[in-house]
């Protein structure tokens, strides 16, 4: 058995497991843009945190910052992808240049990805399981 990997900057961490599981976390808590309308008519928009917030509200940002921005395996072919897509997951395929720019724009160097991929390589997987 490998031992995983694990490489951090200032906005996130990718984690990649025994088994070749990328997994990329954001370091910043998420945000939820709240919409109410009042009697008149107008719509108020309030934004809460988890520190600002409690029930089901703080609940749901919990559930949101356990889950990664992005889970990925190499199936030898091509990337399996499980990723964030608003409030909703997206499951299906993507290029590794698509993913390296992803990284990329998180702010990881080149060598750093190229870690990432050299060992989630070291595995096979059938698809990326589910997130959440």
């Amino acid at each position: 058995m490998t031992d995983s990997l694990q490489i951090s900057n200032d906005t996130a961490e990718i984690t990649v497991n025994e088994e070749g599981l990328i997994k990329v976390f954001r370091k910043e808590a998420h945000t939820l843009r709240i919409f109410s309308t009042t009697p008149d008519g107008d719509i108020l928009t309030r934004y809460e945190t988890k520190e600002t917030t409690t029930g089901a509200e703080r609940r749901l940002l919990e559930a949101f910052d356990r889950m990664p921005l992005l889970a990925a395996v190499w199936d030898g072919d091509s990337w399996s992808v499980d990723t964030e897509a608003g409030v909703q997951r997206w499951l299906g395929c993507m290029s590794e240049n698509k993913i390296k720019t992803g990284l990329r724009r998180l702010g990881f160097t080149v060598r750093q990805i190229g870690q990432v991929f050299r060992k989630a390589k070291e595995h096979t997987w059938i698809c990326c399981p589910r997130q959440g």
